[in-house]
């Protein structure tokens, strides 16, 4: 027998015909093309998904917010990752007041895309009118991290400082939106950025500062009762008594029941000697509000909880 007789080999294959290896070839090709592709281009919504999503757009730009949402809802239930359903939902529930629900979608949105600056500027402006103002001025931090451009910003983050009582800052902040915008400074969310900063500088004691500010708000709004209010608080304030007087005959003649122009202007009169007149605006602003400060430097004037007094006795000789 032969050295190699019990070694079993493998019988020689017959060659395979050159149109299966060509088949072959081409599946494999196809899949992994498929595989790429599906990793590359985003997978086309269900048409039943867009159908709502159009639904829900055009119940919000009329206004019907409250079926948007009832879209937007069954959006979600189809496709739970889709962020720009939770934006626009979150958008709806924060028009109709519902800020904490608008919180919990636009938390929803920053989970899919941490970088969604729309999301955490919409979430600050919720957090502000909350009253979580340091969750505010968080979410305007990461904007401006995210997007420097994001201008309108600066202004939404002064408002907070603003109503934090940080004047220095929400002046800053307020500098920094005007400076970005100055081609847009005439609409009206400007003139309340000058209004804004104008009563920072007023709290900061800067009162020439703040009547630059004021009078720049009044190019602007020049129908505010409460800028012409403000304005004559300054002047009340710088001891110009005529121009404060004169601030508050425009805001009456706009808003005649600014019980608080009243106030100041009676007190404004008493302090130029005319009597007669700020006993009837001191008597016209607490027939409105019968819990209205008078200045208890002026003799023949007190207030209690139930009524407003004056003596004509303590008042001075004209």
């Amino acid at each position: 027998m032969a050295e190699n007789e019990d070694i079993l080999t493998l019988p020689k294959s017959s060659p395979k015909p050159r149109w299966i290896i060509i088949s072959v070839v081409g599946v494999v090709l196809l899949v992994a093309l498929t595989i790429v592709l599906s990793r590359v281009l985003p997978v086309a919504p269900p048409v039943e998904t867009e159908a709502h999503k159009d639904k829900g757009s055009e119940y919000f730009e009329s206004g019907e917010y409250e079926k948007a949402i009832a879209e937007y809802d069954r959006v979600l239930a189809i496709d739970p990752q889709d962020a720009n359903a939770y934006y626009n939902r979150g958008v709806a529930h924060h028009i109709l007041g519902q800020y904490e629900k608008a919180v919990v979608d636009f938390d929803q949105v920053l989970k899919i895309n941490p970088q969604d600056a729309r999301a955490h500027y919409n979430r600050g402006v919720a957090y502000h009118i909350l009253g979580q103002y340091e969750k505010a001025v968080a979410e305007y931090d990461r904007v401006l991290e995210i997007d420097p451009q994001y201008t309108k910003t600066y202004f939404s983050r002064g408002k907070v400082y603003f109503d934090m009582g940080d004047h220095e800052k929400a002046t800053a902040d307020f500098d920094r939106a005007l400076e970005y915008d100055q081609n847009l400074e005439l609409e009206p969310q400007y003139g309340e950025a000058y209004f804004k900063q104008g009563m920072a500088q007023l709290g900061s004691k800067q009162y020439s500062e703040a009547i630059s500010d004021l009078n720049r708000a009044l190019e602007i709004g020049p129908q505010d009762a409460k800028i012409y209010y403000n304005r004559g608080r300054v002047y009340y304030d710088m001891g110009d008594y005529e121009k404060a007087i004169a601030d508050f005959d425009r805001a009456l003649a706009i808003d005649p029941d600014h019980v608080a122009a009243y106030n100041y202007r009676g007190n404004a009169y008493y302090i130029t000697g005319d009597y007669e007149k700020a006993i009837a605006d001191i008597e016209q602003a607490f027939e409105y509000d019968q819990s209205v400060a008078i200045d208890p430097c002026m003799p023949g004037f007190s207030t209690s909880r139930e009524k407003f007094t004056w003596s004509r006795s303590n008042i001075p000789k004209q």
